[in-house]
């Protein structure tokens, strides 16, 4: 088969026949779909043959718009189609309600982020953002939302750090911030939304929180970074580091005025950061080998070790180490256990 043999001949059902055949090559297929204009011949084209290029030419030539967009949907939905003419097809359909729900359902990057660029409505692209499992799309999606409500949602809810934040950004009310700040999902989130917190109360709040997983962590450590209480903070330095994080404890004692009062404090926690550290080395060595609870007491104990290293660093920050040095006794840190 060749281009000249298509030429000559007029016979619409070879001409299907050549169309739909796959062992012919594309730009044979593509030439005899260019000579049919028989639309049911076109329509059964575009909407049965297993070849996406074939397929999109044929639904081109398709005088009923309605059966066209149809087709393009369908194209678009067909996983064994390649990118190139599923996004062709993305880009001839025109209903918002067809686009976001093929955002949603497909399972290539590249044509769920084509789809959601020709989406225009603040409810589907807020949905799309919620619904998504790739980032590129929900940070696309987030770039046209304006309305402040849905960027509180997204930001609220979102499993995507980047899309939260860009929402975050764009949000001007101060009761949401604060909000944000303490009720975001992603911790990445909650941080963002510290840095724009002047309320000193919700930042008081949101260093009292009772979680002080690691990533909760560094949210209360953004949050004592813009306190401003003197009293609070010395409270939140002196707590007992079982009860509030080192690391938190020093961004408070960071914050002090008092110099001498912040190196007394430090000292204090590399004191019971030792005895904790001897407490989870002795535990450490009952448990049974291979354990979670052995594994959790490791890491228990490296957590009070680093917290040792660190209250020096602060040390060194408020203490004239000239006159004044603070040494730990030889074995007095017991060694980083290996195994668990």
């Amino acid at each position: 088969m060749n281009l000249k043999k298509i030429e000559k001949t007029d016979n619409k059902v070879k001409l299907m026949k050549w169309a739909m055949k796959v062992s012919y090559d594309t730009d044979i297929r593509l030439a005899a779909v260019r000579k049919i204009t028989d639309q049911n011949m076109l329509h059964t084209i575009a909407r049965d043959v297993e070849h996406g290029g074939v397929a999109v030419a044929a639904a081109k030539k398709l005088d009923n718009q309605y059966l066209a967009q149809k087709v393009y949907a369908g194209i678009v939905k067909n996983g064994s189609f390649a990118d190139s003419p599923r996004i062709e097809a993305i880009n001839l359909i025109t209903g918002q309600e067809v686009l976001a729900d093929i955002v949603q359902k497909v399972k290539s990057e590249a044509v769920a982020l084509a789809a959601v660029k020709r989406v225009t409505r603040q409810e589907a692209l807020a949905g799309i953002v919620s619904a998504t499992s790739f980032e590129s799309v929900a940070a696309e999606a987030v770039v046209g939302v304006t309305g402040e409500k849905l960027l509180y949602n997204i930001a609220h809810s979102t499993s995507f750090a980047s899309v939260g934040e860009a929402a975050l950004y764009r949000i001007q009310s101060n009761k949401d911030i604060n909000s944000l700040a303490l009720e975001a999902k992603l911790p990445e989130v909650r941080s963002a939304a510290v840095l724009r917190v002047n309320d000193q109360k919700i930042l008081e709040k949101i260093v009292m929180d009772d979680n002080n997983d690691i990533s909760t962590t560094k949210v209360k450590e953004e949050a004592v970074k813009r306190i401003n209480n003197q009293s609070f903070l010395y409270e939140i330095a002196s707590a007992d580091i079982t009860v509030v994080s080192s690391s938190v404890a020093l961004a408070a004692i960071d914050m002090l005025t008092d110099k001498k009062r912040a190196q007394q404090l430090c000292f204090q926690i590399v004191t019971n950061s030792t005895k904790y550290a001897c407490y989870s080395k002795d535990a450490f060595e009952r448990l049974e080998k291979g354990s979670q609870e052995k594994f959790d007491t490791r890491e228990e104990h490296n957590d009070y070790t680093r917290s040792i290293g660190s209250c020096l660093e602060v040390i060194y920050r408020h203490t004239d180490f000239e006159s004044t040095r603070y040494t730990l006794k030889p074995g007095a840190l017991p060694p980083y256990p290996e195994n668990a």
